[in-house]
């Protein structure tokens, strides 16, 4: 039998304050396929025992009265993605002949982000609508289209759900040390290592254990991380080209007098 491998993500590249998001999201996929029939809970529960450290650079939601109006942010969310995926579905059957144009130029785009959107977790989803945020704003001839079609409402909407959603997490987030780098450093890595040996366990469990199915919990995984790599990749790439454009459009050091 052939081991599916897990995919990983270097540490490095997940900022810290997403690092708590990111961990807890990998402990709810693995919880949802039964990690003791899986014969994984104890590397599951060895991991969760890192995040109580790691939920300390952002309180946990469940245990946060404002975990309430996160929930309610999120549904808002979801029904404002549906209603942008039910008007992309009615312009792709029919789109007007004056509308072809900006169509062509809006729905590919939006189609990058939002097309399979509803399958990711919670985390990935913020992620992909900030980085269509982050490479819509200043494109003109996006935007442009975007009112042509009717999407700048929605998109407004999302846009300040989403600014609400981050709000919230920012409210709930509490520094417990008076060098929360340090701590913060410590518990990821404790923490990754603890996931890497999930990983490990879940991958060489698929050579021992023959009686059991692994391939749901590594397909769901490996769609999560994927997705995140995905868009580790692209904000990246966002990075890049706003960095270039600083220095483009930074003004010469080179004065009238020592042009002379």
């Amino acid at each position: 039998m052939n081991i599916v491998k897990i995919n990983r993500i270097p540490v490095s590249a997940i900022r810290v304050l997403e690092y708590p998001e990111f961990a807890n999201a990998v402990v709810e996929i693995v919880e949802k396929h039964n990690p003791d029939t899986l014969k994984i809970q104890g590397v599951t529960n060895l991991l969760k025992e890192q995040l109580l450290e790691v939920d300390k650079i952002s309180v946990k939601e469940g245990r946060h009265p404002m975990t309430k109006e996160l929930i309610n942010l999120r549904t808002n969310r979801d029904k404002t993605l549906g209603a942008t995926l039910s008007l992309m579905q009615g312009y792709k059957k029919v789109l007007v002949p004056s509308l072809i144009e900006a169509g062509n130029i809006a729905l590919p785009f939006l189609d990058r982000f939002l097309s399979k959107i509803h399958k990711d977790s919670n985390f990935v989803k913020n992620k992909k609508i900030d980085l269509m945020f982050a490479e819509l704003e200043g494109n003109t001839e996006l935007e442009t289209a975007m009112q042509t079609l009717g999407f700048t409402i929605l998109l407004d909407e999302l846009k300040s759900i989403l600014l609400a959603i981050r709000a919230t997490q920012n409210n709930r987030r509490k520094v417990r040390s008076e060098n929360p780098r340090i701590l913060s450093r410590k518990a990821i890595l404790n923490a990754t290592t603890a996931m890497n040996n999930l990983f490990k366990t879940i991958e060489i469990n698929q050579l021992v254990e023959l009686n059991v199915d692994y391939t749901p919990l590594v397909s769901e995984l490996n769609q999560m991380l994927s997705e995140y790599k995905s868009l580790l990749t692209q904000r990246l790439s966002l990075n890049s080209k706003s960095a270039a454009q600083k220095m483009t459009v930074a003004p010469s050091t080179t004065t009238s007098a020592t042009a002379k």
